[in-house]
């Protein structure tokens, strides 16, 4: 560890306004001002932030001292308390003993051999899409796409969780997720939102989401315990034990993840799957070898355990369109301790941003980084580059568990999907995606279906 008292150095960076700082185009343009600050003052970034010290880290060296080896000084604090108010103590926003015992108990279920008894679930899933589609790519019809794909991944995510279909019922949880999700980014995003005590519309309208998502999974925990046939997730996480103290969850704990599962387990997926059609449609050579490396190994069956492994130029395409358009683009993390990052010195209690947004367009990092290269991925090019050069699920100790699981979801949606369809883009259609927090598109995707010629 780096004695931070030789540390004397302050980081360059923009000196914004009095008391303000750089709040002020920080919160209208997130991305857009660090990237912007990035380009202008290096790979270490001093930024004021309403009073609050924060440094923009984008070197593999550095993120890997933040997220691996400084994991005893650096914590998720800042921003994380936002973060609760959906998620509670759940695997993403808990710390210390209890996060250590929750990722022991749920790590088992999302290992690469974990996730094939998902597989079953998901291949259904896609199929039963795919015969929704038929009359539509009969009748020309224009399909939003990230609708779309956030139709099949809840879809998804409930059965696996609940043994239960996205009926009326759950499309209304569905919209009470995705509302809460939205009010937290634009609160994280905020850094002046009001306290949740003001008895503001949009914060009454999130309490009362939250009650409802509480609601419905709670009665899921109870008709699982009366009826508890089904082998979904909920069943195996009721049963699951921690392997060192004999422990289950008590219901809160298990409720919390159960609504980080929800959140993670379509949130991730859903965008970064939009995003690949898009850059499928805008580089059809690369459409094409998808559907012949599918044609080659599936031969018009479905994915298999064994087939799914092979369709590794799937599984590049994917994460190509990670890299350019990544599911979160800022990770935060507290100093806990005086620190020292290049020879900076990082105060305790100040902030520091890894950005995978940026670091994935590194032009030291990545040749001709803004264009789209599945290639970047083979085993060769990926043994070359350093590992925490590439962030779509974080990195160190509390890298997301659900990589896997999105992985397998995603090679299976673009394997099953390109085999019966080719999706392009509506002429003339505006695609700019967000620049806050998370990645969507602005203004939607809307595509229309073709037949493969």
């Amino acid at each position: 560890m780096p004695d931070p008292s030789a540390a004397v150095s302050r980081a360059p960076g923009p000196r914004g306004l009095p008391l303000l700082g750089c709040v002020l185009p920080f919160r209208k343009d997130p991305i857009g001002y660090l990237m912007d600050a990035w380009s202008r003052y290096g790979d270490v970034v001093r930024l004021n932030i309403r009073g609050k010290t924060v440094h923009l880290v984008t070197r593999p060296e550095h993120i890997e001292h933040v997220l691996v080896h400084g994991r005893r000084t650096y914590f998720k604090g800042y921003g994380y308390d936002d973060q609760k108010l959906l998620l509670g103590e759940g695997l993403i926003t808990s710390e210390g003993e209890l996060w250590e015992r929750q990722h022991r108990i749920m790590q088992p279920f999302f290992t690469p051999v974990g996730t094939v008894r998902f597989m079953e679930v998901m291949v259904s899933t896609i199929t039963d899409m795919l015969a929704r589609w038929v009359p539509l790519a009969d009748g020309g019809r224009v399909i939003q796409v990230d609708e779309e794909m956030a139709r099949l991944t809840g879809n998804i995510i409930v059965r696996i969780l609940f043994s239960r279909d996205l009926n009326d019922e759950t499309s209304r949880i569905d919209e009470a997720f995705q509302y809460c999700v939205g009010f937290i980014d634009r609160r994280s995003a905020d850094l002046i939102a009001l306290p949740m005590s003001m008895p503001s519309s949009a914060n009454r309208r999130f309490r009362q989401c939250l009650r409802n998502i509480h609601r419905y999974i709670d009665e899921r925990i109870d008709e699982r315990r009366d009826h508890p046939g089904e082998e979904d997730l909920l069943s195996v996480l009721m049963n699951a034990r921690d392997e060192e103290t004999g422990v289950r969850m008590d219901r809160r704990q298990l409720r919390d993840e159960l609504v980080t599962l929800f959140v993670a387990g379509y949130q991730t997926t859903m965008h970064a799957l939009t995003w690949t059609w898009y850059l499928l449609d805008r580089h059809r050579e690369a459409a094409e070898r998808l559907w012949a490396e599918q044609h080659s190994i599936l031969n018009g069956r479905l994915p298999g355990m064994e087939s799914v492994h092979e369709l590794s130029y799937s599984r590049m395409v994917f994460q190509e369109a990670m890299r350019l358009y990544p599911p979160i683009k800022v990770i935060v993390r507290e100093a806990a301790a005086d620190d020292e990052i290049d020879g900076y010195r990082i105060p305790a209690r100040s902030l520091v941003l890894v950005s995978p947004y940026i670091t994935q367009r590194h032009p030291a990092l990545w040749e001709n980084p803004e264009t789209f290269n599945p290639e970047r991925f083979t085993p060769e090019q990926t043994e070359r580059r350093s590992r925490y050069a590439y962030l779509p699920f974080s990195a160190g100790p509390r890298i997301c568990l659900g990589g896997n699981f999105a992985m397998l979801e995603a090679v299976l949606v673009l394997a099953m999907v390109i085999r019966e369809y080719r999706l392009q883009l509506v002429p003339g259609h505006p695609v700019e995606p967000s620049m806050a927090l998370k990645t969507w598109p602005l203004y939607g995707m809307p595509m229309t279906l073709h037949r493969p010629e």
